[in-house]
């Protein structure tokens, strides 16, 4: 019961905090099948990349959602099984429950920097590691790719992106970083950097970014043991590079 109620919640993204906090909704809070369910009193974001609905309610049935919207536009059935999602405070309860964030950010920003230089579509890295016939078919699939339906959202996400990462990096909230590699535009070679940098440009320091990339990820696989930072006995997993990283990001790809 528990679960499905917690897919639910994370499927239909109707505030973080249901899901975060989901040991705070008793096992009895999810009806039976033929029972509606209605979560009401907290944010929707329905992932179409408008604005965010507040005070909102999403009515569920089985394991599809009715209805969807503000307060007022959703009717709620008289039998229906309520939830409220209000008054839950969404970076308090990521602190608390030592969550791990990982934005993934670069995702969706490689579609602002190719829009700004399209020739990053031919990557010089690619083209050395793999046939040419499979390089041709990729750079062919990117020649427009601004109309891949893939990127429909990366605007909004773009417009909306920074804000929501220095809101959690300046809260204290765990951040590592992931990228997502292999999507489109979203090269293995230079993801992991693209989203250093990314983070770095919007709330985190250098060594914050470094440590997201390193440390906090072996602690997330309960590797720390074996990687992650730079002591005796661990992996000897280094890299060197010119310049002085802390004061400059760029200097990695070096």
């Amino acid at each position: 019961m528990k679960t499905r109620l917690a897919k639910k919640a994370v499927v239909i993204l109707v505030s973080l905090a249901v899901w975060l906090a989901m040991d705070r909704i008793p096992l009895w809070a999810t009806p039976p099948e033929d029972v509606p369910l209605a979560i009401v009193e907290g944010m929707l974001i329905d992932g179409n990349g408008g604005p965010p609905v507040h005070d909102a309610v999403v009515l569920i049935q089985g394991e599809k959602i009715v209805a969807a919207g503000p307060r007022g536009t959703v009717q709620i059935p008289d039998n229906a099984k309520v939830i409220s999602a209000g008054g839950m405070d969404v970076i308090k309860l990521l602190i608390e429950k030592q969550t791990i964030v990982v934005p993934t950010g670069i995702v969706a920003w490689v579609y602002k920097l190719t829009q700004e230089f399209p020739e990053r579509r031919f990557n010089q890295e690619v083209r050395q590691d793999f046939p040419p016939d499979l390089v041709q078919d990729l750079e062919q699939s990117l020649s427009n790719f601004t109309g891949l339906r893939y990127f429909a959202s990366a605007p909004g996400w773009i417009a909306s992106g920074p804000g929501r990462w220095r809101q959690l990096i300046n809260a204290g909230v765990r951040i590592v970083i992931g990228t997502d590699s292999g999507t489109p535009i979203n090269y293995h070679t230079e993801s992991t950097w693209r989203e250093m940098q990314l983070m770095a440009q919007h709330g985190m320091t250098p060594l914050q970014a470094i440590s997201a990339a390193t440390k906090w990820p072996a602690v997330v696989m309960k590797q720390e043991a074996k990687l992650g930072t730079i002591e005796a006995g661990k992996l000897a997993d280094v890299i060197v590079v010119k310049g002085n990283v802390l004061e400059n990001l760029a200097a990695l790809p070096g």
